[in-house]
């Protein structure tokens, strides 16, 4: 858990320290709305319930699945990647 529960708001690079992530990493949560945060003048602060509640919930995984538009034609797909080898092999 958080050491300084007394402080309200954290800084980016103090929340990117608290969390292990990397200042870039954590301004992509921010930009996609995963981690709350505002501007007071050119500092990002970011409140420590953010802080708490991205370490308290695990951050999803998504699957990975087959959504190539051949997935339900092996024989078309097995097809195309053929004709691709040819292709690389000609050049």
């Amino acid at each position: 858990m958080i050491k300084n529960t007394t402080k309200l708001y954290y800084s980016l690079r103090e929340a990117s320290t608290t969390l292990g992530v990397s200042e870039s990493q954590l301004s992509g949560l921010i930009k996609t709305g995963k981690m709350k945060a505002f501007k007071l003048g050119s500092k990002i602060l970011i409140p420590r319930e953010a802080v708490e509640n991205i370490v308290l919930e695990p951050y999803p995984i998504k699957e990975e699945k087959d959504d190539d538009e051949w997935s339900g034609y092996p024989h078309v797909k097995e097809s195309l990647a053929k004709q691709e080898r040819e292709r690389r092999y000609d050049k």
